[in-house]
């Protein structure tokens, strides 16, 4: 079994989650509120994501001023 298998497991789950809440709340509220919603929990995650790397240790990101 490939290393990223385990990966792929968790996106799928995640993107079924996405998919149920986006219908469950699709009656309840306003389309500007449900895509602020969204965009503000994919930028969310990026961020923990992020924040797991760099306190882990393992941020290896280089940038040049040119």
């Amino acid at each position: 079994m490939s290393s990223w298998f385990w990966y792929a497991v968790a996106a799928a789950v995640l993107y079924g989650a996405h998919q149920i809440f986006t219908r469950l709340a699709s009656e309840r509220i306003g389309d500007g509120l449900g895509g602020f919603v969204v965009e503000a929990s994919a930028a969310l995650s990026i961020l923990l994501y992020l924040a797991v790397l760099w306190f882990g240790g393992r941020w290896n990101q280089k940038f040049s001023a040119a």
